[in-house]
């Protein structure tokens, strides 16, 4: 009798246990990461990582709906090099360890093993949505993904920076100067987070506010293209959020007619 999971490459492993016959099946990629007993220890319990565990089982419905939006998460995280997204399959017989030490008893059960703080994992117990599932990941990790994977819209922001931005334009012409000198004079004291508020406050004096709305054009179509690698989008997300804060009329042109070209 089969008592194995349910999914196609279950099968199919069981299939060529039994007759040594490989099937020819196209398994998609995933970037959860497959923990069992054996490499709970070196993954979950790693005191570097932040590690998000889903306890299943192959026959819960629940956790098959779960499966395409763990999947997405963990796809969106992976870049991140301190989170990782796990799956263990409480229901297996060779798990039943991990299952009573973690007190599995619905499936799905999704812990959240911080890094630091193994001792003490955090139960979640919100609606398994890649919006509240994503929310509770950056607010135990500090990150700022948003659903889709980009960064979300104060990642790169500088409050102080941002006042004196949005001021720039409504002051008389003849105090531009004086804003432009004390944003110069505070982005030296933040070092490299200030570097693109530096060059977006130089441009927009030089060229002014259409500048703005030309580079808001470029970046928003790297984004919505998505043919970056995810480093350069991240990075091209801080920079839009930057803009966002000089001119905000102009930047929301752009990024409509980005969309309306697309």
């Amino acid at each position: 009798m089969y008592e194995g999971g349910r999914e196609l490459e279950d099968f199919a492993s069981f299939i060529k246990e039994k007759t040594g016959v490989a099937a020819r099946i196209k398994v998609p990629h995933s970037d959860v990461v497959v923990v069992d007993t054996d490499s709970f220890q070196k993954i979950v319990m790693d005191e570097t990582k932040d590690v998000f565990v889903a306890f299943t089982a192959p026959w819960c419905g629940h956790c098959k709906a779960l499966k395409p939006i763990w999947d997405k998460i963990a796809t969106y995280y992976k870049n991140d090099p301190n989170v990782v997204i796990a799956v263990v399959d409480a229901h297996a017989s060779q798990n039943a360890r991990l299952r009573e030490q973690h007190g599995v008893n619905a499936y799905p059960t999704l812990k959240f093993f911080p890094k630091g703080n193994k001792a003490e994992p955090i139960k979640y117990d919100g609606y398994n949505w890649e919006d509240k599932l994503m929310a509770f990941i950056n607010e135990q990790t500090g990150l700022h993904r948003a659903p889709g994977g980009l960064l979300d819209d104060v990642v790169g922001r500088v409050a102080s920076l941002d006042t004196l931005a949005q001021s720039l334009f409504a002051a008389p012409a003849n105090t531009r100067d004086s804003i432009y000198a004390e944003a110069t004079g505070a982005i030296g004291k933040l070092g490299t987070e200030g570097a693109y508020y530096a060059r977006v406050f130089k441009k927009v004096m030089e060229d002014g506010e259409d500048w703005v709305a030309k580079e808001t054009k470029r970046l928003t179509s790297i984004v919505t293209k998505r043919n970056a690698p995810q480093s350069k989008l991240d990075e091209v997300k801080i920079k839009l959020n930057i803009l966002s804060a000089f001119v905000k009329e102009k930047v929301e042109e752009a990024v409509e007619q980005v969309k309306e070209e697309l």
